[in-house]
């Protein structure tokens, strides 16, 4: 009975709303939407988080907040004008890395006394200085290690086997005078970070490593992509980040790679079937409970100096969505999107109306604007420029 008299109450209602005209219809229709939305609300609730979800949560996410002194560091490097000064000032504000420092510098010129911090920067370098000092916050972050030493005081590990990817990404942008270099370190450093969690948690440790490079190979090719796109935007913002955020934008796929080595075989099975890009994020998150955009933009928004760029790889696959937001955050996310549909297909094109550029200017990123015969133009100097070094 109480249920029935419920029901009756809401055709009541309904209909009081018709008799009110418009306006008492549309307040009805209002309820309606927002008791929908409560009960949606608590279902979600209540559903149970994907278990991949809850393991990135629990084994990923921490990672990606580096200490403050990494950060500092990373942000440092992001200005073309950074100094030593900067460099020692972020150091001494965390005494574990400062010590250790100190003491690589001593080491190394077979001091008695430890150099203070100011003065140890110098004698290193300071590109070098920050490349032992992430190389030391890796270390300890992923693998909850302290530094060896050898018999002769000097530190065991080696700062090129822990930045693999920070060191190549910088290296190339400045070999091929792409400029970006200054922001594609941390890009690297995202990838280096993902190295090193498939060593220490990764089931499968040589197949995730092996997927996390095949990521970042097309990442570093739609970032320079990224970077000739950008140009063909008027008043795009982002531009220090631009080719960054292309870098890093599938690093989610990675993620689920390093979490669940089935993700790496329905990648590959798909590949083999060239199954589209929509039918692939429904079968991903059909069976793996989440896509790898939102993992990917979760890590991000952990990692301080990408926060900002977080939501250009969350929308990545619905760009206009950002833009009444933010003009530029949806240029970004929109750069990004073509950049990803040109990285693999990129070819030579001579005319506008090549069916393939159908293909990479796609429908979600149509409000960018951008004309077939620029994008022609853009291709034409990314072919010509020579290839980043593999």
């Amino acid at each position: 009975m109480t249920i029935q008299s419920g029901r009756g109450h809401q055709q009541d209602g309904a209909k009081t709303g018709a008799r009110a005209g418009p306006a008492g219809a549309a307040k009805a229709q209002k309820i309606d939407e927002q008791i929908l939305a409560v009960a949606q609300l608590k279902q979600a609730v209540e559903a149970e988080p994907p278990g991949i979800f809850v393991n990135f949560l629990k084994q990923i996410a921490p990672v990606f907040r580096v200490s403050e002194t990494s950060n500092q560091l990373l942000k440092a490097f992001t200005s073309p004008d950074v100094k030593s000064e900067k460099l020692a000032q972020a150091l001494k504000g965390n005494a574990y890395y400062e010590h250790n420092f100190v003491r690589i510098i001593a080491a190394m010129t077979k001091r008695e006394q430890l150099p203070s911090v100011e003065a140890a920067v110098p004698l290193l370098g300071i590109q070098n200085s920050r490349n032992h000092i992430l190389a030391l916050q890796l270390l300890r972050s992923i693998s909850g290690q302290h530094p060896e030493w050898g018999t002769d005081g000097k530190l065991k590990i080696k700062p090129a086997d822990f930045l693999k990817y920070s060191i190549k990404t910088e290296d190339a942008l400045a070999e091929n005078k792409l400029g970006y270099a200054d922001s594609a370190f941390a890009g690297g450093f995202v990838f280096d970070i993902l190295a090193q969690l498939a060593e220490h948690r990764a089931e499968d440790k040589k197949k995730a490593a092996a997927y996390i490079d095949s990521v970042y190979t097309m990442g570093l090719k739609a970032g320079k992509i990224g970077i000739e796109m950008s140009k063909q935007v008027t008043d795009f913002g982002f531009k220090r980040f631009v080719f960054a955020a292309c870098l890093v934008r599938e690093i989610g796929k990675a993620i689920m790679g390093i979490l669940d080595p089935e993700y790496i075989k329905f990648v590959e099975d798909c590949d083999k079937k060239t199954v589209g890009r929509v039918v692939r994020d429904f079968a991903e998150k059909k069976r793996f409970g989440i896509n790898h955009y939102v993992l990917g933009a979760a890590a991000l928004g952990e990692f301080e100096l990408f926060r900002q760029v977080s939501r250009a790889i969350l929308f990545q696959n619905a760009p206009a969505l950002l833009k009444t937001e933010n003009k530029h955050l949806f240029q970004l996310a929109a750069v990004v999107r073509l950049a990803g549909n040109m990285a693999p297909t990129i070819k030579k094109v001579e005319r506008s109306d090549d069916p393939i550029i159908a293909t990479w200017n796609s429908v979600e990123i149509r409000d960018l604007r951008l004309s077939n015969d620029s994008i022609v133009n853009a291709v034409g100097k990314l072919l010509q420029a020579p290839p980043p070094p593999a």
